[in-house]
């Protein structure tokens, strides 16, 4: 009996334990893009317009959170602009109103527009910015990925060369930032453009 009894308390952890798990798994804030149509593509293109929408899911409702949108511009190896594009802040003053944002950015000619928000409430706006950077080469996030408090991850990539040669690499894209990685990325580039998606905690 005290067998059985023992055997049915480990299946119930067992069972809780797996439940948490998975609770925990779909409560993970992801970053999902959201792919265009081969018309609206098309139509962009010849427009010289890069448009890259993505949603923001399962924001915490219990944490005080920022989502910052920058732009940086490497030369060189060096970072001689650092731009914030847009960002939204959900704190204790804040009203929660929902647990998933749109991020829609649109890359024409020398700005970049925005809308950063959840149904009726949004912000929309742009940035100037020196390049037009439609005459480079160019990478962006394609796939959904875990967003993690303390995170950022580049999400757009240009890139030109001088000497001919340039890489435009995609691993870099939506991962944690790794310091190596990216000088490696800077030292075979000339010029380097990256939007950014910083998640924080305050």
């Amino acid at each position: 009996m005290k067998k059985k009894l023992k055997l049915i308390l480990l299946t119930l952890i067992s069972v809780i334990l797996l439940i948490g798990c998975q609770q925990t798994q779909n409560n993970q804030t992801k970053l999902v893009y959201e792919e265009l149509s081969k018309k609206e593509n098309y139509l962009l293109t010849l427009t010289d317009n890069k448009v890259l929408m993505y949603n923001i899911k399962n924001l915490p409702k219990d944490k005080n959170y920022e989502l910052t949108l920058m732009y940086e511009v490497y030369k060189n190896t060096e970072k001689v602009t650092e731009r914030i594009i847009t960002g939204i802040l959900s704190d204790s003053e804040s009203e929660k109103t929902g647990a998933e944002e749109t991020l829609a950015i649109n890359i024409q000619d020398d700005k970049i527009k925005f809308v950063l928000g959840e149904g009726s409430s949004y912000s929309s706006g742009s940035c100037n910015i020196e390049e037009k950077l439609a005459n480079y080469s160019q990478s962006y996030l394609t796939k959904d990925i875990d967003l993690k408090l303390g995170t950022e991850v580049y999400i757009y990539h240009a890139i030109t060369s001088t000497s001919g040669i340039s890489s435009l690499n995609n691993d870099i894209l939506g991962k944690s930032i790794n310091t190596d990685e990216l000088n490696n990325i800077l030292k075979d580039n000339d010029e380097n453009f990256f939007i950014k998606l910083v998640y924080n905690e305050i």
